[in-house]
């Protein structure tokens, strides 16, 4: 049996990676969908199930962090797939004893601007994929390495281009920026941007609170201690 734990930033797609690889390789699924985005796994569980899927091939459980260490201890799981934070990976590892787990962990991507690129092209590329699900994907543009030649003429074709980003409904097609997933996160980052500011960083453009969304933010020269700098996502254990 596989225990899928899926994240809440791509809640369909990140349950097929799990779901559909476990079922080609003959196994029944425990699917535990982040808390947030519990909706749409259970609607995808239901098609599954109206398509002719075996009734106990796939099982869909609903909770927080106690849940999903109930699921990680449990000795009839054999293999234990895992999409987040590295704090809530370890977690797991320390509760799964000698079950297979298979980790797919937030990153804190990095993009490097040479002196004789398109700077144009490049300040463009990285306000589109920094800003893409409201920043709220692990592959996305959050740090930015810039030849020192550069970074005077990088920075204002960047603040151009992302402060021509639309912040507004996310099901609407020609929004840029939506909502993050709860108001604790936007909460969590606005402290953060914060905290970079206090210890030096220079604040090129937003930081601001607008409800469940952050305008999308331009930091220059953070320092490498602050949290915004060393971290992704809050690491929540399980949830």
């Amino acid at each position: 049996m596989v225990a899928a734990i899926t994240p809440f930033n791509a809640p369909l797609n990140l349950v097929c990676h799990k779901v559909g690889p476990a079922f080609a390789a003959g196994n029944s699924v425990i699917l535990k969908p982040a808390s947030q985005t519990t909706l749409i796994a259970t609607k995808l569980v239901k098609l599954l199930l109206e398509a002719g899927l075996p009734k106990n091939a796939i099982n869909l459980v609903i909770g927080r962090r106690e849940v999903g260490q109930q699921i990680v201890k449990d000795d009839r799981v054999n293999v234990i797939s895992f999409t987040g934070g590295t704090v809530a990976s370890e977690n797991i590892c320390s509760l799964a004893g000698m079950k297979k787990v298979l980790l797919e962990l937030g990153g804190n991507a990095a993009t490097v601007v040479h002196e004789d690129a398109d700077l144009q092209r490049a300040a463009s590329m990285c306000a589109a994929t920094g800003s893409s699900n409201s920043g709220q994907s692990c592959i996305s543009v959050q740090r930015i390495y810039v030849h020192k030649p550069v970074v005077e003429k990088f920075t204002a074709l960047l603040k151009e281009a992302v402060a021509k980003l639309k912040i507004g409904d996310p099901l609407l097609l020609d929004t840029d920026i939506g909502t993050l997933v709860d108001t604790r996160n936007v909460d969590r980052i606005v402290e953060w941007v914060n905290e970079a500011v206090e210890l030096g960083a220079e604040l090129i453009l937003g930081g601001k609170q607008h409800g469940a969304t952050v305008e999308p933010t331009i930091l220059l020269n953070s320092p490498k201690a602050v949290k915004l700098y060393v971290k992704k996502y809050s690491d929540q254990l399980l949830t």
